[in-house]
């Protein structure tokens, strides 16, 4: 599951850098590229909760009833809004401390920031700029560097969990 949704964010940021590399000049690739990216996006986030889901059952095994949400209520979380806004966060941390990693929470917070960075700034974007092309370079950019931090925190949650489990 891990590999899995570090390979669709890896694609999800590649539409997206083609996709506004070739804005307006014509080229055939922008088209295909926007028309794979709602897919792509739809199926990271499956992924990516699919994911978060095993992780948090494995992290009940390893530290039981020290969770802030059930496992249930880590997926919900990020479907609530407002909620959205940080409690996924803490799951993940719960998670992180759950398979017994002291410290280096940099991963977790920096891809926080960047999720963050998105909502915040993706809707102010609309709102200042109303018929604004959401594909200009500071919004790819933002997406590309969330996507990066999301497949080195995957990469790090999954990691310690695979070490906790050979213990």
């Amino acid at each position: 599951m891990a590999l899995t949704t570090q390979a669709l964010l890896a694609l999800f940021a590649v539409a997206q850098v083609m996709s506004n590399l070739n804005t307006g000049t014509g080229s055939r690739i922008f088209p295909t590229a926007i028309l794979f990216e709602m897919p792509l996006f739809l199926g990271t986030i499956v992924a990516f909760l699919c994911w978060l889901r095993r992780c948090r059952l494995n992290a009940e095994t390893f530290a039981p009833n020290t969770h802030k949400y059930s496992v249930g209520g880590a997926v919900g979380v990020w479907l609530v809004p407002v909620l959205n806004c940080w409690a996924p966060r803490r799951v993940m941390l719960d998670l992180w401390r759950a398979n017994g990693s002291a410290g280096a929470t940099w991963v977790i917070n920096g891809w926080w920031v960047t999720w963050i960075a998105k909502m915040v700034g993706i809707s102010a974007y609309v709102v200042a700029v109303p018929h604004g092309n959401l594909n200009n370079p500071v919004v790819v950019f933002i997406n590309v560097a969330a996507a990066v931090l999301t497949i080195v925190m995957v990469e790090q949650v999954t990691a310690v969990q695979r070490a906790k489990i050979k213990e």
